[in-house]
């Protein structure tokens, strides 16, 4: 919407200041006129005329009121692509999808997968999904859920391995007095017949920087499948 919105001003403003200044000497002529049309008579002119200066207000007011009655509309339908969700499917390019959340447990599509595994381990669950169908049967989802141990901002960190693709994701949570938990999703494509490595690790306070060499992780699972 940006870029619209800049191609459009400036199309716009220059018409606007062209079109206020042409009727500003289209007017002014015709006032002119007119005024000596009056003084040559020396009749007192009954009706007053708009200053030139004055009617060019006039059209320019118009103008802005008409730009914006029909730019306003428009930009509410019109979608920031700065506010928009990223939506990403999995695919070759794409092997690996993080999603975390302070708020809800994620679910997974029982349609689609079934449950193979769960994992639960020093307050930390996680619970493996393998689609069900066979052509497409790479694909697994890991949904988790972390018990903190207080209601503070924590850190979570997610690494992912399998036969040469790694991934890895860190979220610093922002505090949520409502939650104990946090909650994440991992979407993953995994090459058949070679073993997957996942670990979780998470860190309670305000975290700004964490990686998979830490060591003081106040909760960590590894897991294969």
């Amino acid at each position: 919407m940006t870029v619209v919105s800049i191609g459009v001003y400036t199309i716009l403003f220059p018409m606007i200041v062209i079109i206020t200044v042409a009727a500003f000497f289209i007017y002014k002529a015709i006032y002119d006129k007119h005024t000596n049309k009056v003084l040559e008579s020396g009749e007192a002119d009954k009706r007053k005329w708009i200053a030139p200066w004055g009617m060019a207000l006039i059209v320019l007011g118009a103008q802005l009121l008409l730009a914006a009655s029909v730019l306003f509309p428009i930009s509410m339908l019109m979608i920031d692509p700065g506010t928009q969700e990223t939506n990403l499917e999995l695919s070759s390019e794409n092997p690996v999808l993080f999603d975390i959340s302070d708020g809800a447990m994620f679910l997974a599509d029982e349609e689609n997968y079934t449950e193979e595994s769960t994992l639960t381990e020093d307050g930390i669950k996680i619970i493996i999904y393998h689609n069900k169908n066979a052509g497409d049967n790479n694909k697994f989802i890991l949904i988790g859920e972390i018990e903190k141990e207080t209601k503070e901002p924590a850190g979570v960190y997610i690494s992912y391995e399998n036969a040469g693709t790694n991934a890895s994701c860190l979220c610093g949570m922002t505090e949520n007095k409502d939650s104990s938990k946090l909650y994440f999703k991992c979407e993953v494509l995994k090459k058949p017949d070679t073993p997957a490595y996942m670990v979780v690790g998470i860190k309670n306070g305000q975290v700004t920087n964490m990686s998979g060499n830490e060591i003081d992780f106040d909760k960590d699972v590894k897991l294969v499948f």
